[in-house]
């Protein structure tokens, strides 16, 4: 078992909404409750213990680099990607392209530290804020998610779950935006 904390500082004030992920064009994806998640393979079954922290690690660091085709590449040929809001995505050219879409939209300036990990077997749980650097200098906005990975083997993860309330997001988005944020595209 691992973990690892980061102080993260308090939410910036509230202001009124003024951005609805639903406006937000996001990739088609099929959408449900259930998923299986895939069977431990042979490599994670006998990786070590000190492998799954390393590449845990690795995942997380590509994440911040802000390179989603590396990120991608992190996934297994036939991984999973179950994202709450926007969907599950099989496969990873499904998951590159999911991802691909999705952080276009987004700031280049937004930024995922993480507040803690727990490592069991081949899973990896971790809190990664997401983090949008106040436009003035003041404090940041964010808002919380949690996310389950599945060790495969050989550096890659065949299962991904991120949890988080879009609501909350859409908030956060929307205060940022308020304070003078601005969405690639969008002037």
């Amino acid at each position: 078992l691992t973990h690892r904390s980061r102080s993260i500082p308090p939410l910036a004030a509230e202001v009124p909404q003024v951005l609805s992920l639903a406006a937000v064009e996001a990739p088609t994806a099929q959408h449900g409750p259930t998923v299986e998640v895939p069977q431990i393979s042979a490599a994670a079954a006998t990786a070590s213990v000190e492998e799954i922290p390393q590449f845990s690690n690795n995942f997380v660091a590509v994440g911040d680099s802000g390179d989603w085709n590396a990120w991608a590449d992190l996934h297994t040929v036939d991984g999973l990607w179950v994202e709450h809001h926007l969907g599950t995505f099989r496969g990873r050219e499904e998951i590159r392209k999911a991802i691909v879409d999705v952080m276009a939209q987004a700031p280049s300036t937004m930024e995922f530290p993480i507040e803690w990990v727990v490592i069991d077997g081949n899973r990896v749980v971790y809190y990664p804020w997401q983090v949008l650097p106040h436009p003035t200098g003041g404090e940041p906005f964010r808002f919380s998610c949690i996310t389950i990975l599945e060790y495969a083997g050989d550096g890659q993860f065949s299962y991904q779950e991120d949890v988080y309330n879009p609501t909350e997001g859409e908030r956060v988005f929307g205060q940022w935006i308020a304070a003078g944020g601005r969405l690639p595209g969008l002037g």
